[in-house]
């Protein structure tokens, strides 16, 4: 148990680390793959702002930012007079949070300078600026005399990044329970190798005793005959003819031959053996060669099968030990054999497991790939490699829970496994990719066959959601291609189309999922709207900017988008919630933060979701942070969603006036609620009123 936990502490530190190497592995990788020429015309200053090569290089980090999934923000920025500028970044003109050329990183953190004084890339400690809390990677890029220095960042949300490195903690948790249980398969596949051992001891014994038996008298003769007859392993000795002398109870069940019946006949008649596979007769005789040789033979894994006197087929597994007499010859062999069906299956059961993904039951990565090498001959050329990656898969499993994503996983392995070209293979290859192989491919062949999943995954309804694909391809028509850079190219391609594609799937999704949350509650919908109609006229209270105002709208809106993952049952309870309920609902910040954050667009707003029920004191939830500290925007979400859900009704509280309300508000001012913010926030229901 203590070793279970030191093993959970070290992988938390581990991942945690492998996630940061990560990180610092694609802005390596991307500052490797830059066009530096046109980022080299800027020269952060606003002038830059409309500019071909300021369009391109935004361009270029939002397809960075579509390409990498988790990262946040992305962006070039220079030192000038020993403090930090922005070039570019991945912001939208009408983002929460625009950064303009020549705009001072004001929040940099130490490795962002630190980046300036070394080419290897750098990883940032946790920091908080206004947007929210952080952790980013920074590298310089090179450059010649009279450049100005440029680094490219790469921001993730601290929430977004150590997450990962908990539940995936979690699953090596989950994956050392599981260990636990294969250790238990291990020692029983060990017990059964013990066996085979004891099996090849037993069978000396059972020679010796059979050689006893054949020189002493008839009491003993009784005695030995009864302990033969006791074994669980069937047992036949033979003389140095191979004639059949002795049999005991289990070698007549197996065989079907009484003793009466076999003895004196030929162990071949006797005991028919057959290739397992071919079911034509072993080459090797065993028990003949034994008589020959006089050395023993035990079992050596072959699949053998030996035919019952009525004809069915049993598998088998034998050990052959000679008889010697006092002056060392053979006078004859003893067989121990066994019924080795129950072991077979279990070894086949195993085998499939260790070839098969055990969600959906295609082939896994490794198996799939080995196949494919197998098939890597010109008879099958051209050779055709398709990947597949599920868009906007992890919202699902975010919004709905693992079973659901799973459950969707096993549909689409239903389709992807219809007869699209002779010989294909299909394999799951990671979490959400699969992958098609096809022999002999034809032209055209990855364009209809792509078209037609796709078709196939619209006309099946996943929880009132069309899934959409992102596909990559790869042809071998020589054999200097390698497999490898066959497998590059369909990545390649795939990591090229999942920039278009991907983040307008998961946009689609939020939206979807959003409006599915008000399908489910009436209650949720008219109060999502009435909170985002709330916050955009605080913030023009509040003097803020018009796009400001569209922004706290838009969380306004949804705020509560994470609610989509709690049943139905508890958002419509008329009566008070229990404590386990409670904790449910608590869910729904981290769920919604999940949501938003994998979609650029919302990602900024991510933040703001995720905190709008902590407290100025802090005892709210989920992080328990306080004071300032709390980010701008959810401070103000908390007044707004409080005041609405205090004049509005609810079934478990009774509705109470606005003056009751803004009283309400006024008392939990500096313990629940931004003091500043509430006052003013007060003060506008007032002129309102």
């Amino acid at each position: 148990m203590a070793f279970g936990i030191a093993a959970v502490i070290f992988s938390y530190q581990k991942i945690t680390r492998s996630y940061e190497m990560q990180a610092l592995n694609i802005v390596r990788a991307l500052s490797a793959t830059l066009d530096e020429e046109e980022l080299r015309e800027l020269s952060a200053q606003g002038s830059d702002e409309d500019t071909p090569a300021f369009i391109e290089m935004k361009k270029l980090l939002l397809n960075t930012l579509s390409a990498t999934n988790e990262a946040a923000a992305a962006y070039f920025f220079t030192l000038r007079d020993g403090s930090v500028y922005f070039i570019v970044d991945s912001n939208l003109g009408d983002s929460l949070f625009p950064s303009s050329p020549g705009r001072p990183f004001e929040s940099a953190p130490p490795e962002a300078y630190k980046a300036f004084t070394q080419t290897e890339p750098i990883m940032s400690k946790g920091y908080t600026d206004r947007r929210g809390d952080w952790v980013s990677a920074f590298i310089q890029l090179p450059s010649q005399d009279g450049d100005i220095p440029i680094a490219f960042g790469l921001d993730f949300t601290s929430a977004s990044f150590y997450s990962h490195a908990k539940w995936q903690t979690l699953s090596i948790a989950v994956i050392l329970g599981t260990l636990l249980s294969l250790l238990v398969v291990a020692a029983l596949a060990l017990k059964n190798n013990s066996l085979l051992q004891e099996e090849k001891l037993k069978a000396v014994e059972v020679a010796s005793l059979v050689k006893t038996l054949q020189q002493r008298d008839f009491q003993e003769k009784t005695l030995i005959a009864t302990t033969l007859h006791s074994l669980g392993e069937a047992v036949i000795s033979t003389d140095i003819e191979g004639r059949v002398v002795i049999m005991n109870r289990m070698a007549q069940n197996l065989t079907g031959w009484s003793v009466d019946d076999a003895k004196g006949r030929s162990l071949k008649e006797v005991y028919q053996i057959v290739d397992g596979f071919t079911l034509q007769p072993l080459e090797t005789y065993r028990p003949f060669t034994v008589l020959k040789t006089g050395i023993p033979m035990e079992y050596d894994n072959r699949e053998v099968k030996l035919i019952h006197k009525d004809g069915t087929l049993i598998a088998i597994e034998d050990v052959v030990t000679p008889i010697i007499d006092e002056k060392g010859r053979v006078t004859g062999v003893v067989l121990v054999f066994a019924d080795g069906t129950e072991k077979r299956v279990r070894r086949d059961e195993l085998l499939y497991l260790s070839t098969h993904d055990g969600l959906t039951g295609l082939l896994n990565r490794q198996s799939f790939y080995a196949k494919v090498e197998e098939l890597d001959s010109s008879e099958h050329y051209p050779l055709m490699l398709m990947l597949l990656d599920i868009n906007g898969l992890k919202l699902i499993n975010e919004a709905y829970g693992h079973a659901t994503g799973d459950s969707l996983l096993n549909e689409i392995a239903v389709i992807l496994q219809r007869p699209w070209h002779n010989g294909q293979m299909v394999g799951r290859v990671d979490g959400d990719e699969f992958a098609l192989f096809f022999p002999n491919a034809p032209e055209g062949l990855e364009r209809s066959v792509s078209q037609e999943i796709q078709e196939a995954l619209s006309e099946q309804s996943f929880l009132g959601y069309a899934l959409t694909i992102s596909t990559g391809f790869a042809k071998k028509e020589y054999a200097q291609t390698s497999m490898s850079e066959l497998l590059k190219k369909a990545e390649d391609d795939l990591f090229r189309n999942k920039f278009v594609e991907n983040q307008s799937a998961r946009l689609k999704m939020v939206d979807l999922l959003l409006q599915s949350l008000f399908k489910k509650s009436i209650r949720e919908m008219e109060h999502s709207k009435r909170v985002g109609s709330l916050a955009q006229r605080f913030a023009r209270h509040l003097r803020f900017s018009e796009a400001e105002e569209e922004a706290l709208h838009s969380v306004g809106v949804m705020h509560d988008i994470g609610k989509i993952a709690i049943s139905t049952k508890i958002l419509n309870k008329k009566e008070s919630l229990n404590d386990e309920e409670w904790k449910e609902i608590r869910r729904h910040p981290e769920i919604g933060f999940n949501l938003l954050s994998s979609v650029n667009q919302y990602a900024p707003l991510a933040e703001q979701v995720l905190c709008h029920h902590e407290r100025w004191d802090g005892t709210g939830y989920p992080n328990q942070i306080a004071g300032e500290t709390i980010p701008l925007y959810s401070r103000i979400l908390a007044l707004c969603d409080s005041f609405d859900a205090m004049t509005n009704m609810r079934p478990y509280k009774n509705v109470i006036t606005v003056n009751e309300a803004l009283d309400e508000i006024q008392r939990c001012s500096s313990r629940q609620f931004d003091p500043n913010l509430a006052g003013r926030f007060i003060e506008m229901i007032r002129e309102e009123s």
